[in-house]
């Protein structure tokens, strides 16, 4: 075979799938010394240590039985790989023992970077029963080809394969068919997945297939033709555990050993994990960590409050663990711990998908920035990777190859790790720094006399360049979409043109500094020596025409002064038209403060403007809106000043009052602030249309009553406004940073309700939503300001008829998606609107609605809110990630009411 094999010989996996098979329970002594797994699943050698969810395993089977294929999902941390590895294999065996069940091959993978070459590695190793690299490599070899070149090859490689009645392939962290995006070789997840539908669709076939994924990965199984279909005919979401199976799932394990426990100390931690099924993984480490202390006691008195505090307590002992790891490096070592968990890190993607699984060859290249060799970086690797941590994928064992994944095992160490927390804001904060350095480039290349940065940007990007280890690797990772991935050739030129063009624009600055030096210098010395010209006329003139002299003087002094003034004002005005942009950067990148503090020194100039008088009404209607008034009315008598007018007098300075002044200063600029800080209502009129189609049968008849949609998505101008107003953080900011007109992201369902409630308060309306705080959400359709309801969105995305994009038949027309956004969001009102004059109901980003997720009734509706209760929220309109078939009026996407994800964003509605 003359390619390089890319799967990666996964020891943990091989070995996880041999016991399996084998059923070895692990030895008491090794079960003593480590009764609670820590942020790792539980292994099948565990089963003896799972406890909490009994009679799960028997529910998963029945269903497996129904289906051959079945889809295990759940949050992060809920426990799906734990409950299939140490509850259903095991359930299985014992089906076998008691002569219920066929007798069972058992094959274990993940999809990482290269899932056909995974398959065909996990397939050998199962059916060799083997960890041995040197036996499962040739067979590796033997079983592509058929995996490869036809849908039926994973049935054809299973063909009388062993003894086995059965087979059951577990297919693991099924999200990363998604997660791994532009890592996997084009069109092998596609195959992987044909492989899989084609072995459980066949007739007569003894292979089943189990897969378990995040759920709120579930919406983008829709990217594969067959999988949404047979998922949602064998799906098990993982249960939450009630306070009784939380409580096993302490005591069970510490039974197992004969340690003795405080009962208290159990009651304790089944309140701390009440209903938060994410806390799961983080009461396994504390667990871990509280028993290991108590085992430095050498007593037998039982575990108490005090292990469990002393290891920090779920709270912290997470992130207390990872430091202890850390503090063992040397310098250089920690500096290349902080590269690789920022490299892993990304807070654009919200609090749930915050992992970003890199490539080694990547890693090795980023650690060149600190002058790292490749042992230096797995030595670092291997100390936050070893048994007793787990907090980088692959597990101890597993190779580090060039082409595979490094990934950190679990979401809960990005929340809980407050140094890691910190290194991902600096990332965050460089990551903007170079993307606007990027900007200016490309504006540069494409006209000279544009993109030129100066300022205090350029003393920022320049102590940047000095103090961030950075290199071509670093880059990469915020370098235009259409970059092939590991180009490194093509990364580094971009990488070196854009930091030259930083280095011109020193050079620039400099030179600039210089020339204004030097004529400053100049203007002195030419009034020095006209002062003497002055003095000599003065003593050599007769003293009949001391008079005139005098006048004439006199009159060159004016004509001086008016001169010197003018050029004042000329050099004060280039200087406005400096500065203004900068301005209006700072502004569209939220940074409110600093754009207000150049502002302040412009305005010192004196320069009366109206742009300088216009750019300060904006920070007088923040200040006034954000409830500083002191600070608005400042601002405002400075604006009045500047346009030549005086401020009105009133009594009481309060933000309405504030309001009636910058209306009347410009009422122009104002109308165009309330649009950019406030939703635009459109008028949608009431009526009847025929909602879903042939994805979403069946079709159905509902009527509307008239109401009002946002005329766009709502944006971070306008979310950043109510988060200053509440005095809470801004969502996590995309890779692409957060700009004012580009639709928020990273807010949760309950996240955009409360932003419409507000809005209603605002405004002095009843709330549309009542409910939050672990009661049930309430909605009144005729009150104040709400997310829409799932037929409220469709029937105004429709508006012009029967076209499947909101406003046209060609969705470049209409839609920022996959092919077009270039990776990222765009400015809302980008594309053409639809008829009813609304933007961006197809493509940039996936909008909430109020709709719990059920199934379309067959008669005809009034008003429809949907079901009463659910799991999921429904999502429309697709976004910037999405593909065309999934931007269409009428496709349905869901996700947890608790998620955020950087192409999830939403749009208020009201009634008229």
């Amino acid at each position: 075979m003359s390619e390089t094999l890319r799967y990666q010989i996964d020891e943990y996996y091989l070995d996880l799938q041999r016991r399996a098979q084998d059923m070895e329970i692990m030895d008491a002594e090794d079960t003593r010394s480590n009764p609670f797994p820590g942020l790792r699943p539980f292994r099948t050698a565990e089963a003896h240590l799972f406890f909490g969810r009994e009679g799960q395993s028997e529910e998963l089977i029945q269903r497996l039985m129904q289906t051959r294929f079945l889809g295990v999902l759940g949050n992060s941390g809920s426990g799906k790989s734990s409950l299939v590895r140490a509850g259903l294999i095991p359930a299985l065996h014992a089906g076998k023992k008691q002569q219920r069940i066929s007798d069972w091959k058992i094959v274990i993978c993940r999809p990482g970077n290269s899932p056909v070459q995974n398959m065909a590695a996990a397939l050998a190793g199962a059916g060799r029963n083997t960890t041995d690299p040197a036996v499962i490599a040739p067979e590796v070899e033997r079983l592509l080809p058929l995996l490869r070149d036809s849908s039926f090859g994973l049935l054809e490689a299973e063909a009388g394969a062993g003894e086995h009645d059965k087979t059951l392939l577990i297919v693991d962290q099924f999200e990363e068919l998604f997660r791994f995006g532009r890592e996997i070789p084009p069109g092998e997840a596609a195959h992987f997945v044909d492989l899989l539908l084609s072995a459980v669709q066949q007739e007569g076939a003894h292979l089943y297939v189990v897969v378990t994924m995040r759920s709120e990965f579930l919406g983008e199984c829709v990217r594969y033709r067959g999988l949404p279909e047979i998922i949602n005919q064998g799906q098990y979401l993982v249960p939450r555990l009630s306070g009784e199976n939380v409580r096993r799932a302490v005591a069970g394990p510490l039974g197992v050993v004969q340690a003795p426990v405080d009962a208290t100390l159990v009651n304790r931690l089944v309140r701390e994990v009440g209903d938060n099924m994410d806390q799961l993984p983080l009461l396994q480490h504390a667990l871990m960590r509280s028993y290991r202390h108590w085992q430095g006691h050498g007593t037998d008195a039982p575990i108490t409050h005090a292990d469990y505090e002393a290891t920090g307590r779920m709270a912290l002992a997470l992130g207390l663990h990872a430091d202890e790891h850390y503090a063992a490096l040397d310098d250089k070592g920690k500096a290349i711990a902080r590269l690789i968990f920022q490299r892993l890190t990304d807070l654009s993607a919200g609090e749930k998908g915050g992992r970003r699984p890199t490539r080694m060859d990547e890693i090795y290249g980023l650690a060149e920035a600190v002058a790292a060799t490749r042992p230096e970086v797995d030595a670092v690797i291997e100390q936050f990777r070893r048994i007793d941590t787990s907090f980088l994928m692959p597990p101890p064992g597993a190779p580090l190859q060039e082409e595979n994944m490094l990934d950190i095992s679990h979401e809960s160490l990005i929340r809980n790790w407050e140094r890691l927390s910190d290194w991902a804001k600096a990332e965050a904060d460089n990551a903007r720094l170079y993307q606007r350095l990027q900007q200016a480039c490309a504006e540069n290349a494409e006209d000279p006399t544009q993109g030129w940065i100066s300022g205090a940007l350029l003393q920022r990007l320049s102590e940047w360049r000095a103090d961030a280890p950075l290199n071509a690797y670093w880059a990469a990772r915020y370098h235009p979409a259409d970059i092939t991935p590991h180009d490194w050739p093509e990364h580094q030129a971009l990488f070196e043109q854009n930091m030259a063009f930083l280095q011109q624009c020193i050079d620039r600055e400099q030179e600039e500094s210089t020339r204004k030096e030097s004529e400053l210098v100049e203007k002195a010395r030419q009034k020095q020596r006209a002062k003497y010209r002055s003095i000599i006329i003065m003593l050599t003139s007769a003293a009949t025409l001391i008079a005139v002299a005098l006048a004439v003087w006199a009159f060159k002094q004016r004509q001086e002064a008016k001169t010197n003034l003018d050029a004042l004002m000329k050099s004060e005005a280039v200087l406005a038209s400096l500065i203004l942009p900068e301005v209006d950067s700072l502004v569209y990148r939220l940074e409110y403060d600093s754009a207000y503090q150049k502002m302040q020194a412009l305005a010192s100039f004196n320069v009366a403007k109206k742009e300088v008088s216009d750019a300060l009404m904006e920070f007088a209607f923040w200040y006034a809106e954000t409830g500083d008034t002191l600070r608005a009315w400042g601002i405002l008598d400075t604006a009045y000043h500047l346009a030549g007018r005086s401020l009105p007098q009133v009594q009481d300075k309060t933000r309405a009052a504030a309001r009636e002044a910058l209306r009347a200063l410009n009422p122009a600029r104002d109308s165009f602030l309330q649009a950019r800080y406030f939703p635009v209502m459109l008028d949608i009129p009431g009526g009847i249309f025929d909602m879903g189609d042939d994805d979403e049968k069946p079709v159905r008849k509902v009527t509307l009553t008239a109401f009002k949609m946002a005329q766009t998505e709502t944006t971070w101008w306008q979310y950043a406004l109510y988060c200053r107003v509440k005095g809470i953080t801004l969502p996590a900011a995309p890779s692409w940073g957060r700009l004012g007109d580009n639709p928020v992201v990273n807010v949760s369902w309950e996240d955009a309700v409360e932003y419409a409630n507000w809005l209603s308060e605002r405004e002095g309306l009843q709330k549309a939503i009542a409910g939050g705080d672990g009661k049930p959400y309430t909605i009144d359709l005729r009150a104040g300001y709400r997310l829409p309801t799932e037929a409220e969105w469709e029937y105004a995305a429709r508006a012009d008829g029967n076209t499947p994009y909101a406003g046209s038949k060609v969705i470049d027309e209409v839609a920022w998606y996959s092919d077009n956004s270039g990776g990222r969001t765009r400015s809302v009102g980008g594309k053409a609107p639809n008829a009813l004059g609304l933007y961006d109901m197809s493509g940039n980003v996936w909008e909430w609605t109020w709709d719990w997720y059920g199934k379309y009734p067959p008669e005809a509706q009034i008003n429809p809110v949907g079901p009463g209760v659910g799991s999921y929220r429904v999502l429309r309109g697709g976004s910037w990630i999405i593909n065309a078939d999934d931007c269409r009026v009428s496709c349905r996407f869901i996700n947890d009411p608790d998620d955020r994800y950087d192409g999830i964003g939403f749009r208020v509605a009201l009634v008229p």
